[in-house]
């Protein structure tokens, strides 16, 4: 019996940058501001370029923010507070879309077994980011994988934010997760999964 797979699910890609849909990265904001206090969020704002700064003002929870711009927050405020933008990116995501997916889109993580788990993965990534492909599976008992592909400009910051925002969705589940990622075929990235139900309280 083959493994259950998700359609892949492609986004329309245009000659412009990829971009978070506006509650998420709100979320995600929320997140960095906590992490970091006002004040220093305050500094790290204003190291970013007037693009940027205009855009983090004008995005709204139904709009989109360039990724590029969601990055450079990050790594401005991880360098506030002395720590790796790729660790401060797996801490702010990990809280920020948690909170996504125990409010608003609550009802994707009402996850059933493996096979629920893969059919909701791709929905949740284009609700999330409007460029690329996603296409799950299972690979073994406990063993999810999660491609993405046709995103060519796919950065590190970008790839551990997809990491952490798929340990924060199974975490919300009652799951936890271990994901390692790695690139394939040339920009395109594997991301294997391995996930256990979490203790009972």
């Amino acid at each position: 019996m083959s493994s259950p797979r998700e359609p892949s699910i492609r986004i329309r890609t245009e000659a412009r940058e990829t971009r978070i849909f506006g509650l998420v990265f709100a979320e995600q904001r929320r997140a960095v501001e906590r992490r970091v206090g006002p004040e220093a969020f305050a500094r790290a704002v204003a190291t970013l370029p007037e693009d940027r700064r205009v855009e983090l003002d004008e995005v709204g929870l139904f709009g989109w923010c360039r990724t590029s711009t969601a990055a450079a927050l990050i790594t401005a405020a991880a360098h506030e507070v002395a720590t790796s933008p790729a660790e401060f990116t797996r801490l702010v995501v990990r809280d920020g879309f948690g909170v996504v997916m125990r409010t608003a889109w609550r009802l994707f993580v009402a996850f059933s077994d493996e096979a629920a788990i893969v059919r909701r993965a791709g929905t949740v990534y284009t609700k999330a980011v409007d460029r690329g492909r996603a296409t799950a599976s299972v690979e073994a008992p406990g063993h999810l994988v999660l491609e993405v592909s046709e995103w060519p400009d796919i950065g590190p910051i970008d790839i551990v934010a997809i990491a952490s925002g798929i340990e924060a969705a199974l975490e919300v589940a009652g799951r936890t997760a271990e994901v390692q990622h790695r690139r394939v075929r040339g920009a395109d990235v594997r991301f294997d999964v391995h996930v256990r139900a979490l203790p009972a309280a």
